[in-house]
């Protein structure tokens, strides 16, 4: 526009030199060819800046869209990494409340086993507590009788100190109890049977027969068992026998037998006692499944006492009896 602004002056010159020398038709003809020429070069300044305006967005507008683009894309992948840190953090809080669920659902378990455990001592507390009151009353008794009978007086002092001995038993030994986890708990064999007693853990060796693992522990566990494999013969006995126990007004033996196989034959218990006659408390015979029984029998005995567990093989070698857990417990069955 300033050339065309400093063109100016020269052509308004040439125009009057046209017009005082030149016709009058080609004064006017040059004029307005020069007006033409002026509406072109305006044009053309006009096209030539809307062409750099063009220039311009065409380079903006690309650099717009990918800046736009760009930061979508960062908003979309911290949007992305959010979601899966925030599904990550809900899976560990999961996993911990599930953690935490099954830990409380552990402890009210545990809580109620020991309620159940708590109230069963405490009714043997309770009943033992009962048993050394009635021995407490029985002594009182049995001491007023050796002072108004004087000719019973050796029978009122043997049965004084058989109390006196079963009062301290129940005080300070409390109750017997052997799993056959650490020995024999001074069980011996009677050599004069025909065969032993056998410590074992797992199966037994015959087929068909015999416990498969101990009642306690399971396979890691051990028990005792007659083996009637060859040489044993029909009818064979073999006795296992206690320690020495004191005289007892009421005892409770209890312990688990297994006794399966085809040809199972007896297993008893008795007591043995040094002046009296062998008593059968408790007795059972044939096939009782391949499982663990409880068994128990009430012990009441004037003198000192042994329980003898006896095992008799029947007509073949399907006939392991085996015996587990033994208690004696200082109240009546």
């Amino acid at each position: 526009m300033s050339a065309q602004n400093g063109d100016q002056p020269g052509m308004e010159m040439e125009e009057q030199c046209y017009e005082n020398f030149a016709p009058p038709e080609q004064s006017n003809t040059r004029v307005r060819n020069n007006k033409k020429l002026e509406t072109m070069i305006r044009e053309t300044n006009k096209s030539v800046q809307s062409n750099r305006k063009l220039m311009w967005l065409s380079l903006i507008f690309p650099l717009l869209i990918f800046t736009v683009g760009f930061v979508a894309l960062h908003f979309s992948i911290s949007a992305k990494v959010e979601m899966e840190t925030r599904s990550a953090l809900q899976a560990t809080l999961l996993k911990q409340i599930n953690s935490s669920t099954e830990a409380i659902q552990y402890a009210e378990k545990s809580l109620t086993m020991w309620k159940a455990m708590s109230a069963n001592h405490s009714t043997r507390l309770t009943a033992t507590n009962n048993n050394i009151e009635s021995l407490q009353t029985t002594l009182t008794a049995l001491t007023a009788m050796n002072e108004k009978y004087s000719s019973r007086l050796t029978a009122t002092n043997y049965n004084i100190e058989s109390i006196q001995t079963t009062l301290t038993a129940l005080k300070v030994l409390g109750p017997y109890r052997c799993d056959f986890e650490n020995g024999l708990c001074n069980f011996t064999d009677d050599l004069s049977a025909n065969f032993n007693w056998t410590r074992n853990n797992g199966s037994t060796p015959s087929d068909d027969t015999g416990p498969s693992a101990d009642h306690t522990l399971g396979r890691s566990g051990h028990y005792m068992y007659i083996e009637t494999s060859d040489p044993r013969q029909y009818l064979d006995k073999a006795r296992f026998v206690s320690p020495m126990s004191p005289p007892t007004m009421g005892q409770c033996l209890q312990f688990y037998y297994h006794m399966y196989g085809i040809d199972i034959g007896t297993l008893k218990a008795y007591l043995k006692r040094p002046t009296l006659p062998n008593e059968v408390i408790w007795s059972l015979s044939g096939n009782q499944s391949d499982v663990w029984s409880l068994g128990s029998a009430t012990i009441t005995s004037t003198e000192p006492f042994q329980v003898v567990f006896e095992g008799t093989r029947g007509s073949s070698f399907h006939g392991d009896i085996a015996i587990d857990d033994v208690t004696i417990k200082p109240f009546n069955c």
